[in-house]
């Protein structure tokens, strides 16, 4: 099994068949040099698993909860992917780190693969965690959710 750490205190472990991405990979997966982010890939399996964060103003982080970035995030997801054939599956709530989360299912196909996923938003105090599993259709959705059942603060 494989550790990692996102933001210096949100840590997951993986199974073996993962690498950690670096951030040059991120970079290149998300069109962007955005580096407050941790994530993992199954190469075999085109699995992902990236964990973004963000630490707004006090201020700020009172306005929107993560139920309302959740649906915000589908919205923003569902513009760029609509070229991609993106499919809105599901909202849903979840406990991650014994926290309260919210988050959506959808499709899309890219290379010609169909790709299942899961986006999940919590928060803790002011920093925002946005976790973003995307899966091949062909492959068992159970090994991420897993992933994200593992973590936890440190």
């Amino acid at each position: 099994m494989g550790e990692i750490t996102a933001n210096g205190e949100l840590s997951f472990t993986f199974p073996d068949r993962f690498r950690i991405l670096s951030e040059a990979e991120m970079d290149s997966l998300y069109r962007d040099r955005y580096h407050d982010r941790a994530g993992i890939l199954d190469d075999a399996n085109q699995t992902v698993v990236v964990v973004f964060w963000h630490k707004a103003g006090r201020f700020v982080s009172k306005l929107a909860g993560a139920k309302e970035i959740c649906r915000a995030t589908e919205n923003r997801i569902s513009k760029r992917l609509y070229k991609f054939g993106y499919v809105f599956d599901s909202f849903y709530e979840r406990k991650v780190c014994g926290l309260d989360a919210y988050g959506f299912r959808h499709r899309y196909v890219r290379q010609g693969i169909e790709y299942t996923s899961e986006i999940t938003v919590l928060k803790k105090e002011r920093v925002t965690y946005t976790i973003y599993t995307y899966v091949g259709v062909k492959v068992d959705t159970l090994v991420v959710r897993d992933i994200v059942d593992s973590m936890r603060f440190v």
